[in-house]
């Protein structure tokens, strides 16, 4: 299993950014490099016929960012636990380059918000990738943990 500490943060009062760090270990997340990003509820669908909504976390502001795609149960108030949805691009959306030596130079290119949330609800349908849970700070986690 793969383990990854995210520290998500608010930009500041005035703005609806975040600012995301991510690193294996959760005592390096202080130092870790960071870009903002977003986080939005971007639709819903029906799983095994319960609603669920889905979301999209978006890390970098410019053309290219990477999103992960979120679901959870509505109306469970903060956001403290979601289903991290799997990452399986449609072969028509792969962009391929050139490679450079062993390394693949393509992406996956959603071109539009109703491209994202088909996909979304595709990958609602598929076992999920992970979890990912609110923890909280550490001096709080510590007593909980």
């Amino acid at each position: 299993m793969f383990d990854e500490w995210r520290r998500i943060s608010n930009y500041g009062v005035f703005h609806c950014a975040m600012i995301e760090r991510h690193e294996r270990e959760r005592e390096d997340l202080a130092e870790a490099p960071w870009e903002y990003g977003w986080i939005v509820k971007i639709g819903e669908t029906k799983l095994k016929s319960r609603s669920i909504e889905l979301w999209a976390l978006q890390i970098g502001v410019r053309t290219g960012s990477n999103y992960t795609l979120l679901a959870r149960e509505p109306g469970e108030g903060m956001l403290r636990e979601f289903t991290v949805l799997q990452r399986k691009c449609p072969e028509e959306a792969i962009r391929r380059g050139p490679s450079m030596d062993v390394w693949l130079s393509e992406y996956c290119a959603i071109n539009s918000k109703a491209e994202m949330v088909e996909l979304a609800k595709r990958m609602a349908q598929l076992a999920p990738l992970a979890t990912m849970r609110w923890i909280g700070e550490i001096e709080e986690a510590e007593e909980t943990e």
